[in-house]
C-alpha cells in the first residue's frame, strides 16, 4: 500500500490517519493518559503528509469553537489549511519571524493558566494542541520550553504534535522521553529507529517511505499506511477570517516562572532541596521509580550533575512508599 492507494476516503473513522496491514483503522486521539504525539521520518517518508492527515482528523471530529488549533509550519508545507477555522491565530511559517516562539510561549502560558483554574473550570477545558513540522529547525530556547510543556501539560489538555527529520538532536532524548504517542517513518540509520522505538523493537530503517510508518503507543509496534489527505479533504474544511497572535514576552526556559509547586523548599538531609510538583510525582507514580535518571532530575528539575545523588536518593526513598502502596491494593497504568 503507498499514498496512491490509501486516502482518507479509504478510513471508517473520522479521527482515523491510517490502515493497518489487516485494513484496520489507526484512531489519532490525545488525552490525558496519551497527551503528546512524534512524527518523525527523513526526506520523503510521508511525515508531512502524516502531519496533515492529523490536522484533518482533528478539523474533523471537533467543531471550530470545541478546539484550539496553533500551526508551526517553517517550510509552508501545511498551506492547504489556511485560515481553517479550527485555527486561534494564523499559520506561522517563517523561522526568521519571532512568531513561531510566540506560539511556543503562548502554549506555556496557557498551560499555566489552566493549572491555576478551579475543579469545575477545568472541567469545562477545550483541548489546545500545538503542531510543528520540521520541529529539529526550531532554536533551543523553544526547544527548551517545549520540553517543559510535555513534561507538565499531561491533565491540562494541552497536546504537542511534533515531526521532524532529525531524531539526533541533542534534545531529542528529552522530547521523546514526554511521548506517549510513537509514529515512526523511515529514517536513515538503525539506530534512529532504536532511538524512537526501542532497540530491537522497531526496523523503521527498512521501511519503503511513501506513508509507509511504525507506531508505538502502548509498548506494542503496529505497521501501518498513511491515509493521505486530498484536495477533497481541505475543501470540505470551514475556513474563516483569523486574527493575529497577541504579542507575548519570549522567556527562555531559565528565566520562565515555575508553576505551582505545593512542597516546601526546606527538606531533610539527602532529600533535594527542591519543590515537587504534582505532575513529577505524577510521573514517577506512572512510570514508577526505575526510569529516572540524572537526564530525567537535569531537563525537569533543572539540577545538574552534582545534586543528581541527592534526587536519586528522594526517588529511592519515594519508590519504597510505592511499593507499600502497591502491596496495599493500590496500582499504576504501566
Amino acid at each position: 500500500m503507498y499514498w496512491q492507494d490509501v486516502d482518507r476516503t479509504a478510513l471508517g473513522n473520522v479521527r482515523s490517519i491510517g490502515l493497518r496491514r489487516d485494513g484496520s483503522d489507526v484512531l489519532f486521539d490525545l488525552n490525558a493518559n496519551n497527551p503528546h504525539c512524534l512524527d518523525v521520518g527523513a526526506s520523503g517518508s510521508g511525515k508531512t503528509e502524516l502531519l496533515k492527515s492529523i490536522v484533518v482528523s482533528v478539523a474533523s471530529r471537533y467543531n471550530p469553537n470545541e478546539v484550539e488549533l496553533l500551526l508551526i509550519d517553517p517550510k509552508n508545507h501545511l498551506h492547504d489549511f489556511n485560515n481553517l477555522a479550527h485555527l486561534t491565530y494564523p499559520i506561522e511559517t517563517g523561522l526568521n519571524n519571532p512568531k513561531y516562539m510566540e506560539y511556543v510561549q503562548l502554549t506555556y502560558n496557557e498551560m499555566a493558566r489552566r493549572i491555576e483554574l478551579s475543579e469545575s473550570d477545568r472541567a469545562k477545558l477545550t483541548p489546545w494542541y500545538l503542531m510543528i513540522d520540521e520541529g529539529g529547525e526550531l532554536d533551543r530556547v523553544a526547544l527548551g520550553l517545549l520540553v517543559k510543556i510535555l513534561s507538565l501539560g499531561r491533565s491540562e489538555r494541552v497536546h504537542i504534535v511534533f515531526s521532524t527529520q532529525n531524531p539526533s538532536q541533542s534534545q531529542f532524548k528529552d522530547i521523546l522521553f514526554n511521548m506517549s504517542t510513537k509514529f515512526v517513518g523511515q529514517v536513515n540509520a538503525v539506530t534512529d529507529s532504536y532511538r524512537c522505538l526501542g532497540r530491537g523493537k522497531g526496523f523503521a530503517h527498512e521501511l519503503a517511505g511513501e506513508g509507509d510508518f511504525l507506531s508505538s503507543g502502548s509498548g506494542e509496534i503496529d505497521h501501518f499506511q498513511v491515509a493521505m489527505a486530498t484536495k477533497v479533504n481541505y475543501d470540505s474544511l470551514p475556513r474563516a477570517e483569523l486574527k493575529d497572535a497577541p504579542v507575548v514576552e519570549i522567556k527562555p526556559v531559565q528565566d520562565v516562572k515555575p508553576l505551582p509547586m505545593p512542597i516546601n523548599e526546606q527538606s531533610s538531609r539527602g532529600r533535594p532541596a527542591k519543590c515537587i510538583t504534582p505532575e513529577i510525582l505524577g510521573h514517577l507514580w506512572f512510570y514508577g521509580p526505575d526510569r529516572f535518571n540524572d537526564e530525567y532530575f537535569k531537563t525537569h528539575w533543572d539540577v545538574g550533575r552534582d545534586k543528581a545523588a541527592s534526587f536519586r536518593t528522594f526517588v529511592k526513598e519515594f519508590g519504597a512508599v510505592y511499593k507499600q502502596l502497591r502491596k496495599r491494593g493500590l496500582q499504576h497504568v504501566k
